[in-house]
């Protein structure tokens, strides 16, 4: 194997970077800058890997407290 020797990439503006990996853990699972202002101003990407596969979330799981009677069923 040849693992990354950093965890880090130097973007420039309006530049990109390819990045490989093994996907084989079904999710969502965020990626983001570790300039947290930078990942909520959009400079994020959530990567959805194999979500057909995963069960459905339970009812009693969705929405809390006050928010359950806003969503339809």
């Amino acid at each position: 194997m040849n693992p990354p020797r950093r965890n880090t990439v130097l973007l420039f503006p309006y530049g990109w970077t390819v990045i490989r990996f093994v996907a084989d853990n079904p999710g969502v699972w965020p990626f983001h800058c570790h300039i947290e202002p930078h990942f909520h101003m959009g400079m994020g990407v959530m990567f959805a890997e194999g979500v057909d596969n995963l069960p459905k979330i339970p009812k009693q799981n969705m929405g809390c407290g006050l928010t359950k009677r806003l969503l339809r069923t």
